[in-house]
């Protein structure tokens, strides 16, 4: 809805992320036998310092993923409820409700609550899309026809300007305001000129988008170009397909499959169900640019639109359903979104309590508990993450603006960080027979420190202005993930192979009748030396 073509990598690198998981990962993982991801370092190099490190990169993962998943939800109740509990705002009131009901549910339901949960909000979430979908055709969508009514102008975004950008000191108007003017519908450029004559410090208006790879030229809707130039776009797409196996609520799953073929035929189904949806999200995407305006008073101006175009982009589908299908269909769309975060928190919850229980009390404070307590630690843990993350999200409301969608952008920092200093050590560990501890203790922190430090630098050229180049640093795992691999080879070919590298290779490799063989050594080795 908001970047036209652009708009479509996340919907493609989401997905296409489940492939290095499908070819590489999958099965091997489901051999290893371990729980969660400091547990297969760990075990794989017998390190405690390869453990701590995990650790504390997979909770910062999870709590910049836990971020925009709850301040969508807030966006969510804005539209759906509109109204706060006592003092609190819409948008809060969202997040607080939001994450008791999520943490009630993870620390309640467990795992296996949660994997119920997730199974029946994707059948939620993918019914309301198709239904969606099949509700806006019936009133007379057609996509090809849209692509080009929306392409015929250029691609609009809705922006606050200063007044002084828009008149000059002579009261007579800039080039920028005659921009404005230029997209704007009659009725909406009216009320701009009312707020200026107003004496308004900043007033609302549309503009049409730079073309970030064509200069020269406006941008037209479905054209690349609107935020990203090419090698922004080059660098999001592998950020999203390296960060997909790295995502600790993903890669939790695979050590708990049934078995390596489970593992990789339950990829095989996402990757399936996967682009049904994301086809829909693009399919709803053009139909919201293309079909809500129309249903809006002409020039609507208010605190969801500016002249028809919705504020915050992430609120364009259940406009979209509110006008389409009315109280219902938002209903329904709402109840999907919702069951999206709560599936997507819950399962970050779970994968936050087990490194928790198992990967920090059980290794380090109570090695001797029993499993109860793990539990009670973990429950207690994974509460103050929720409660951390949900301060964050209300702090931050919806960080981007006119260039970047806040709730998309952010979600993409996760992929990034698990990207750069996960991704590369997993494939390291499981591939390459000579990685060490060492080795993987300097792959995660070199990817970690170079991604965060680069996101870093990218929010603060945002917000600060600075050169505009730096907007590279929100996908930085197109150099941090091979610096990473880098630095982990390096370190690895300076220290000792681990004695145990056979034995792992032979697990995680090796077929089902050598593994066997293997176990039976094992066994028997062991009798041998009890007896």
């Amino acid at each position: 809805y908001a970047a036209g073509a652009d708009g479509i990598w996340f919907a493609t690198g989401f997905t296409a992320g489940f492939i290095v998981i499908l070819f590489f990962l999958a099965a091997p993982f489901r051999r290893a036998g371990q729980f969660s991801i400091p547990d297969f370092l760990a075990t794989r190099f017998d390190s405690t310092r390869v453990r701590l490190t995990a650790v504390c990169i997979v909770q910062l993962i999870v709590l910049l993923y836990l971020v925009p998943q709850l301040a969508g939800a807030g966006l969510i109740w804005e539209v759906f409820v509109g109204r706060g509990l006592g003092t609190l705002s819409p948008y809060t009131t969202g997040i607080v409700l939001s994450t008791a009901a999520i943490v009630l549910q993870a620390v309640v339901g467990g795992m296996k609550g949660t994997t119920w949960n997730q199974a029946l909000q994707f059948g939620l979430k993918l019914f309301t899309v198709i239904v969606l979908g099949l509700v806006v055709i019936a009133a007379g969508f057609s996509y090809p026809s849209a692509v080009e009514d929306a392409s015929r102008g250029p691609l609009t975004f809705s922006a606050s300007v200063a007044r002084s950008r828009l008149m000059s000191p002579e009261g007579g108007p800039t080039a920028l305001l005659e921009r404005a003017q230029s997209v704007m519908s009659p009725q909406g450029y009216g009320t701009v000129l009312k707020e200026l004559e107003s004496g308004s410090a900043r007033v609302d208006v549309l503009l049409p988008a730079s073309n970030r790879m064509h200069p020269e030229r406006d941008l037209r809707f479905m054209e690349p170009g609107f935020r990203f130039t090419f090698l922004e776009q080059i660098a999001l797409i592998v950020t999203l397909l390296l960060g997909t196996a790295g995502l600790p609520h993903i890669t939790h799953r695979y050590f708990t499959s049934s078995s390596g073929r489970a593992a990789r035929a339950s990829t095989v189904w996402v990757l399936g169900l996967a682009a049904v949806f994301y086809f829909f999200a693009v399919l709803l995407g053009v139909a919201a640019r293309s079909e809500l305006a129309g249903y809006l008073p002409a020039g609507l101006t208010n605190s969801d639109f500016i002249d028809g175009v919705v504020r915050v982009p992430e609120k364009a589908l259940l406009f979209l359903a509110a006008e389409t299908g009315g109280e219902p269909l938002l209903t329904l769309v709402s109840a999907a979104a919702f069951a999206a975060v709560f599936s997507t928190v819950a399962g970050l919850l779970i994968a936050a309590a087990t490194s928790w229980g198992r990967d920090v009390y059980e290794q380090f404070i109570n090695p001797e508990a029993s499993e109860a307590r793990r539990v009670r630690f973990a429950r207690i843990a994974v509460s103050l993450t929720a409660i951390v993350a949900a301060s964050l999200s209300i702090g931050v409301s919806v960080m981007g603006g006119e260039d970047a969608p806040g709730v998309a952008l952010m979600v993409t920092w996760a992929f990034a960080v698990a990207g750069s200093s996960l991704t590369p050590v997993f494939l390291l560990s499981v591939w390459w027979r000579r990685t060490t501890a060492g080795g993987v203790l300097a792959g995660m922190t070199i990817g970690a420190v170079l991604s965060a430090g680069a996101i870093s630098l990218a929010v603060a050229a945002q917000q600060f202005g600075w050169a505009e180049w730096m907007q590279l640093g929100h996908f930085p795992s197109l150099v941090a993930a091979p610096l990473a691999a880098a630095g982990a080879v390096i370190l690895s070919l300076r220290d000792v192979v681990p004695a145990t590298a056979p034995s792992w290779r032979l697990r995680i490799h090796g077929t089902a009748t050598e593994r066997r063989q293997a176990l039976l050594i094992r066994l028997a080795a062991r009798e041998e030396k009890i007896g």
